[in-house]
């Protein structure tokens, strides 16, 4: 009998201790206020793209991560998609449709879920009604964002475009973005007779950094290899190295070094 009476006492105090579940639904409403579960669907002043007269907005769940981090615990990291409802007259799927991206960030503290940052419009990111890729990455010792990435091909050339969203105070918004490769293959002709007489042909790659306990975010250093349009728009080498720190609400560029490629030389004779 103690034995049982101390088991229920354990199961008592486990289920008290216990963290409510961040439900869908409730998270939806948090972000759009009327958010209707049965259609899944918001009311259409909540887009904010060039349509005019929507009358509501299809809501997808594009992301739903908890992580344990810092104080004052644990975090719900959402995800949507809204594009219009779709009517009979089509759907929303022109190759330029790209849909409103909305990010809620939630923090259970007493007891209870509360909304922390959020945006029912971070950014308008996509292709063909479809929307990006998402991916939670760490951007500091206790601080996460959402990776948004978003592959194209359009007239034979080939993209591949990410950015990071994190909290900004009480919203949501983009702090760093990267075109990450472009191949043109598809588009080249070396006369110009029948597209582009420019190769374009460029790759990068990131990491995020830790700078110290001086600064929550980490640093992000890019090394990018190819050839392509620079910042100038001019076309040339894209062989550089690029670091970026976080500061006043974004990740600003702090460094870059560009690389020449030299010609090649032909070995030596053995005498």
């Amino acid at each position: 009998m103690k034995l049982a009476i101390a088991l229920l006492f354990v199961t008592l105090v486990r289920l008290a201790n216990a963290q409510a579940m961040l439900t869908n639904a409730a998270a939806l409403r948090a972000i759009y206020g009327d958010y209707d579960p049965a259609t899944e669907t918001a009311k259409g002043d909540h887009w904010r793209g060039n349509d005019e007269g929507v009358a509501r907005i299809s809501i997808e769940t594009l992301l739903f991560v908890q992580v344990n981090s810092g104080d004052p615990g644990s975090r719900t990291y959402v995800v949507t998609s809204a594009v219009p409802q779709q009517t009979t007259t089509g759907k929303y799927e022109c190759h330029a449709c790209a849909p409103e991206i909305g990010v809620g960030i939630f923090v259970f503290e007493q007891g209870e879920w509360k909304v922390e940052s959020k945006n029912a419009c971070t950014d308008t990111i996509g292709q063909s009604g479809q929307p990006p890729d998402a991916e939670l990455v760490r951007i500091g010792n206790d601080l996460y964002g959402v990776k948004l990435s978003v592959d194209d091909m359009h007239m034979g050339d080939a993209t591949t475009y990410s950015e990071i969203v994190a909290a900004n105070d009480k919203s949501v918004s983009v702090v760093w973005g990267l075109m990450e490769q472009e191949d043109n293959s598809g588009d080249y002709d070396p006369t110009g007779r029948d597209g582009s007489s420019e190769r374009i042909n460029f790759s990068s790659a990131y990491r995020f950094v830790p700078t110290g306990p001086a600064s929550d975010h980490y640093q992000i250093d890019v090394v990018s290899r190819g050839w392509g349009y620079g910042l100038d728009h001019s076309y040339r080498s894209q062989n550089w190295n690029a670091t970026y720190r976080f500061k006043g609400g974004k990740y600003q560029l702090v460094k870059r070094i560009q690389f020449r490629e030299l010609p090649a030389t032909k070995p030596k004779p053995k005498r």
